[in-house]
């Protein structure tokens, strides 16, 4: 009889651990949920729980990681895989263990030290999304208010030529990786020679479907109209290799000129059509989020030559400088990306107006040249792979977690 209620009591011990333990995911689901975080997904293989998700909320992916770690109260299990995604695409792995978790929380080892101690990795190919999904970003649109500045110095009449624009862009999400981008150009300031005249008018009106490939190889394919008034199709890809330090990039593209007029209806097309087609490296210098990169190809007036590009992330701050040199011409300047407020935005529901994340503006040394020009497809999984890159996190991380 007593071995008998030995049994029953370790039965009964064992479920309401399991019953602790399933609880505790839930609670983390739940939270993540009531944060505002999207596309989120919580499964457990063997000892390890590995939680996905997709970050809406905070400017800065590092802040939303930051602060995911830093209310996680506890995992039971020996290991946690936090993998963040964009447009439902799982872009990066962080790797914790118990015991650093346990030291960080209770202060044995230093935030720093914790950071250190985090494996980061673009090696995501062996976690496949399982189950249903919880607060799925499936048709909730984002408005974004952004500010736009083009100017242009040293003519004698007019010494500073702006113009300054607001352009609100709808985002919505129509499946994984599938993204439209819209956007209206008002302007609230002209007195740039090579804009006068210039009303209300469409910006980008296009498609993006972006993939993320086996061995960390990055795809977007867009359609529609881009800046600089293009009509066509675009394909980016991006390699990764030696987990985030070097990558080799590709640009192929076929576009038309293209004007809306104040009708939407009244379109008209010229015959100019343009193909690109570039490639490029790019490597990172881990210790001071520096990035060094070259391209050569043909830009979109059909001049063909090199780009150089040097950037450094201040946290979320950009600064970069830019060399071009081309059959035609050669020209210099830098460009900016400077966070806007809030840090932090409101969960969407359906429909959410917000600022722009980022203010970003660029100067050419000589304005009057055309060469070295691109155009613009909008927010894709190329360049926001460069957010997501495990040694930028990992010096984020760093900062952030001291906080």
């Amino acid at each position: 009889m007593n071995y008998l209620k030995h049994i029953i009591l370790s039965l009964t011990f064992f479920f309401i651990l399991l019953s602790v333990k399933a609880s505790n995911h839930e609670y983390i689901a739940h939270w993540l949920k009531n944060e505002g975080f999207e596309n989120i997904q919580i499964n457990e293989i063997n000892d390890t729980l590995i939680l996905s998700y997709e970050n809406r909320i905070f400017r800065h992916e590092a802040a939303a990681l930051a602060y995911i770690i830093k209310n996680i109260t506890d995992f039971h299990k020996n290991t946690l895989i936090i993998l963040p995604k964009y447009l439902n695409i799982t872009m990066l792995q962080l790797r914790i263990e118990k015991q650093d978790f346990v030291n960080y929380q209770k202060n044995r080892i230093s935030p720093q030290e914790f950071a250190e101690k985090i494996i980061y990795s673009l090696a995501t190919d062996h976690y496949k999304s399982e189950g249903q999904s919880t607060n799925s970003s499936l048709f909730k649109a984002d408005v974004l208010l952004e500010p736009k500045l083009s100017f242009q110095l040293g003519n004698y009449d007019r010494p500073i030529q702006a113009l300054i624009e607001l352009a609100p862009t709808l985002q919505i999400q129509l499946r994984r990786g599938l993204q439209v981008n819209t956007q209206i150009l008002i302007p609230l300031f002209n007195n740039l020679r090579s804009m006068e005249g210039v009303t209300v008018r469409t910006g980008m009106i296009n498609l993006s479907q972006n993939f993320k490939l086996p061995d960390n190889f990055f795809v977007t394919a867009s359609a529609g109209i881009f800046t600089y008034d293009r009509l066509g199709v675009d394909l980016k890809t991006k390699k990764y290799f030696l987990n985030g330090h070097l990558a080799i990039s590709t640009q192929m593209s076929y576009t038309t000129w293209t004007e809306l007029a104040h009708e939407i209806n009244n379109r008209y097309f010229n015959k100019d059509n343009y193909f690109i087609g570039r490639i490029g490296a790019e490597y990172r210098y881990a210790k001071y989020d520096l990035l060094i990169g070259a391209s050569y190809g043909s830009f979109l007036y059909q001049d063909k030559g090199w780009r150089f590009d040097i950037y450094r992330q201040f946290n979320e701050l950009i600064i970069g400088f830019v060399g071009i040199k081309t059959t035609d011409d050669y020209n210099a300047g830098f460009y900016l990306s400077i966070p806007l407020m809030p840090r932090k935005n409101k969960q969407i529901k359906k429909i959410r107006l917000r600022p722009s994340h980022y203010f970003k503006s660029g100067y050419n040394f000589r304005g009057s040249t055309y060469t070295g020009k691109n155009y613009s497809t909008g927010n894709n999984i190329i360049n926001r792979s460069r957010e997501f890159n495990p040694y930028y996190i990992k010096n984020q991380l760093i900062e952030l977690l001291k906080n």
